[in-house]
């Protein structure tokens, strides 16, 4: 088991409760380095996996996943049961057209499920909490992440520096992904999650050291976020597109 499971089986535990069981055509959409999509094809679904990262689809494809190389709002194929994004919508641009082809790719009752990330939320606290954390796991030598920049300065500001867009594109917030997916689709259901954690797991060593932090560090913030401790970074969006 790697730290990245940890995170892996959260998402595997959401989407078998939301999803019908397999068989299931379902797209993955942004599937990175492919992991969620071995497990769900593992698990019974009928996957198809896609990413614009050569280098993503490479990896997944060396895990047995054919994954393929396309930019989402360019893929075209016959309806989905299913349409998921895992982490990926808030980078899609633009985010009216994303939601878009979802529509368009998904069958008249099907489902769009997006496990997001919900930036805006931070409050000095949480983005304390993070820097803090993620420091402290680096000089223990458990996380491998260049040296920490910005020490000193505001958590709060500085969080928003680091997560306002990424290649050149702003990064969405929550809000907007919800107000667009319900533009198009009909939202059944959202639900707050924890997401630090996996923020995390990315950089955390894999060892039996690593994936015993990874567990500790969804524990925690779990906690947190339940007692107020920390606000909800991560938002999950369930939603239908309606039958004519």
């Amino acid at each position: 088991m790697r730290p990245i499971d940890v995170a892996i089986e959260q998402t595997l535990a959401f989407l078998r409760r939301v999803l019908p069981r397999p068989p299931l055509r379902v797209l993955d959409a942004g599937c990175g380095r492919g992991d969620l999509a071995a497990r769900l094809t593992a698990s019974g679904f009928e996957v198809t996996a896609l990413d614009s990262s050569p280098q993503a689809v490479r990896h997944a494809r060396a895990l047995g996943v054919p994954a393929i190389h396309v930019d989402f709002l360019e893929y075209e194929a016959a309806p989905y049961d299913a349409v998921l994004f895992s982490r990926s919508l808030h980078h899609m641009h633009p985010l009216p057209g994303a939601v878009a082809r979802a529509f368009t790719l998904l069958k008249p009752g099907g489902r769009l499920v997006a496990e997001e990330f919900a930036r805006e939320r931070a409050d000095r606290q949480t983005a304390a909490w993070f820097y803090d954390v993620r420091a402290l796991l680096r000089d223990a030598g458990v996380l491998e992440i260049a040296k920490e920049r910005g020490r000193g300065t505001n958590p709060l500001d500085r969080w928003r520096a680091d997560h306002v867009e990424k290649h050149g594109h702003p990064l969405h917030t929550s809000g907007a992904m919800l107000a667009e997916i319900a533009h198009r689709l009909e939202v059944t259901d959202t639900e707050d999650a924890p997401y630090l954690y996996w923020y995390l797991t990315r950089w955390i060593e894999e060892s039996p050291r690593g994936c015993a932090v990874s567990d500790r560090l969804l524990e925690i913030e779990t906690r947190r976020i339940t007692t107020g401790l920390l606000a909800p970074m991560g938002v999950r969006i369930i939603a239908r597109r309606r039958v004519a």
